[in-house]
């Protein structure tokens, strides 16, 4: 069963990757690339049940790249402003989503830090966005390769409604060989 579980996986990733990178001037295309958006979110919320239940959502994502954002509502703290929590998480998931649809099923990404800088209350939903470049991916890849596992890093900036960056977060992840 895990073994027919996982191809479906590698199938989802790989139809994804596809409709990400494929052109959007149509209908139909449009409709595939928000199909995947929303699979890949409920994708994260069935590996991670906590991301359901607070509103975490992938808005956007392709090669190299991934777009998150997350609700004010069901996370408020005792001021109004969003609980750090769900900044952290916010920051923190999009890192695995970008190393599950870049790197094939061999590997399997770790987060060995992360650093977090709350600038300013937010009082609105926030996203973050995450790049890394083909060069890097491919460093990532030959490396954990060649030597069982790669190390890279993240910086995002979380902004809120209005494009103000609310707070900052440096990960540092690990993509290891499974």
């Amino acid at each position: 069963m895990a073994n027919i579980a996982g191809q479906i996986q590698e199938y989802a990733k790989n139809w994804m990757n596809q409709v990400a990178q494929g052109p959007a001037d149509s209908v139909i295309e449009r409709s595939k690339y928000k199909l995947a958006v929303k699979l890949l979110t409920r994708f994260v919320g069935q590996a991670i049940p906590f991301t359901t239940r607070n509103g975490f959502e992938i808005v956007d994502f392709g090669p190299g790249y991934v777009k998150a954002t997350i609700p004010l509502k069901p996370n408020k703290n005792h001021f109004n402003a969003m609980y750090a929590g769900a900044l952290y998480t916010v920051a923190e998931i999009p890192g695995g989503v970008l190393s599950l649809l870049n790197f094939d099923k061999a590997f399997y990404p770790i987060l060995a830090e992360m650093t977090m800088r709350y600038l300013k209350p937010a009082t609105s939903d926030v996203t973050v966005e995450f790049k890394l470049s083909k060069a890097e991916l491919k460093r990532i890849q030959g490396e954990a390769k060649e030597q069982g596992r790669s190390n890279f890093t993240l910086e995002g900036e979380i902004k809120d409604a209005e494009g103000q960056i609310v707070a900052t977060s440096t990960a540092y992840y690990q993509v290891r060989m499974k």
